[in-house]
């Protein structure tokens, strides 16, 4: 559990940190190529969820927000069984880009969020720190309940079962 809060802590914080710059040095709309034509700082604000869809439905994102953080306290708070790392890592990212994009709406008058990545070789969504968190967690997330999850779960309990063993039962000689 301690995994998943420092890393969500970690992705606030760069989140934050990093909105802040872009606040403090660029104008809304301004447009900085870091490599021309392909990935550009561009500072906007998005009143919507990805790609700008539910503009103007700012509560439903500050609900699924809360909702999202609390579900994975709670879920880390009564799990019976040891997680891997790996799932522990993507909820942190998950969590962590979740509070980034709360804060955001939460302070902002406007409910919107800072959103300055742009990758425009793909004419991609500008997006920012919290985005990236949420959805590289959710992708390993996935991937960690496909792939990896059960074989954990597995490896726990062979582990657990102590040799002429099963189930915790002694086996008949």
């Amino acid at each position: 559990m301690l995994l998943t809060l420092l890393l969500a802590l970690f992705v606030v914080a760069a989140d934050q940190v990093t909105k802040l710059m872009i606040v403090n040095s660029m104008q809304l709309g301004d447009d900085i190529p870091i490599i021309e034509g392909i990935l550009h700082l561009y500072y906007t604000q998005n009143k919507g969820a990805a790609f700008s869809m539910l503009e103007g439905m700012q509560w439903v994102f500050i609900v699924t927000s809360i909702l999202a953080v609390l579900a994975i306290i709670w879920y880390l708070a009564r799990k019976t069984t040891k997680i891997h790392w790996f799932g522990l890592m993507s909820l942190g990212l998950v969590m962590g880009g979740a509070l980034g994009n709360l804060i955001d709406r939460l302070r902002m008058p406007d409910h919107s969020v800072i959103d300055f990545v742009y990758v425009k070789a793909i004419n991609f969504a500008v997006f920012n720190v919290a985005d990236s968190g949420i959805t590289v967690g959710a992708i390993l997330l996935c991937i960690y309940l496909l792939f990896v999850h059960e074989k954990y779960k597995k490896k726990l309990k062979d582990q657990a079962v102590k040799p002429g063993e099963t189930d915790g039962q002694q086996a008949e000689g």
